[in-house]
């Protein structure tokens, strides 16, 4: 499935969700994904390509628990995501973040911290994932961790 769609509000993004959500395998493509204020969200098998928003272009995830990760052969990941706040994949908050097999291509912060991913008060865990070609304007063009961020990699 492939998402497309123009005449969004740029600060809540493509899909906003406010409870938990266990997806199929999406292609997101133009604009922005919101996610932010949930118990427990899950991603498997998406793509998220192409987006581009004032704050974080993928996924913002505050006071939650996020799970994005790959069981196919084709990795899923975050390319070419432009965004003025920190992170194509922000946690804020509080928040969990577990990404598994993944691929953060080409992302760029273009005003702040953080190209591929940005953490503030959160605890992240990642498992084989690849970071090419991500760009920070202030700090951190593939990562950024601030406010007591826990940072687990295998």
């Amino acid at each position: 499935m492939n998402f497309i769609l123009n005449n969004i509000t740029r600060s809540t993004g493509q899909i906003y969700l406010d409870s938990a959500v266990n997806s199929k395998p999406l292609t997101f493509t133009t604009q922005t994904i919101k996610n932010t204020n949930i118990s427990y969200s899950e991603f498997v098998d998406n793509i998220f390509e192409n987006l581009t928003s004032k704050t974080s272009s993928a996924i913002y995830a505050s006071r939650s628990m996020i799970r994005v990760t790959t069981q196919t052969s084709q990795m899923s990941g975050f390319r070419h995501l432009r965004h003025g706040g920190q992170g194509a994949v922000k946690v804020d908050s509080g928040s969990t973040l577990i990404g598994e097999n993944l691929v953060f291509f080409n992302n760029t912060a273009t005003d702040e911290k953080g190209g591929a991913l940005s953490s503030s008060g959160s605890q992240t865990i990642l498992f084989n994932i690849s970071f090419n070609q991500n760009i920070a304007k202030d700090k951190g063009g593939c990562m950024y961790f601030s406010d007591n961020s826990a940072f687990t990699c295998n």
